[in-house]
């Protein structure tokens, strides 16, 4: 099965997590820039889900016992920051195809349940880099 999927992405995290729950085994993991993607079928960004309808989103994580995530309107717009994690993870599945599945469990649970922010400089994919690749069995060049 093709996973395509961008880190920022709610809908991606939740589809992940169902895919983990119901142990599927033979995922290929494709991340993909959804900003991209998105302008090139002409949209400009996603439509929020209004105020008032997140708690419905919230009851299907606890009913399929996925992580719970705080959830915000604004989680919902498209980051003009996903392609790092997106270039990140496809050049750890160019080089080391065995290590993707650890280096996207990391990154997901590192960005949707460890809160880390992906828009600065030092963040995700530049201070915990270093950190995925050591976790995930990947050696470091300088």
């Amino acid at each position: 099965m093709k996973f395509y999927f961008d880190i920022t992405c709610p809908y991606s995290f939740t589809g992940y997590q169902i895919l983990k729950s119901k142990n599927v085994t033979d995922i290929h993991f494709k991340p993909i820039v959804r900003r991209k993607f998105l302008t090139k079928r002409g949209r400009k960004n996603t439509i929020p889900i209004p105020q008032d309808e997140l708690h419905l989103l919230q009851k299907f994580r606890e009913r399929h016992h996925l992580n719970p995530v705080a959830l915000k309107p604004t989680d919902y717009n498209v980051p003009d920051f996903s392609h790092r994690s997106s270039l990140f993870l496809t050049l750890i599945s160019r080089r080391h195809p065995a290590l993707l599945p650890s280096a996207v469990d990391l990154a997901f649970r590192r960005y949707w349940i460890e809160n880390q922010d992906t828009n600065h400089a030092f963040s995700l994919m530049k201070v915990s880099e270093a950190r995925i690749c050591r976790d995930v069995g990947v050696p470091l060049v300088d």
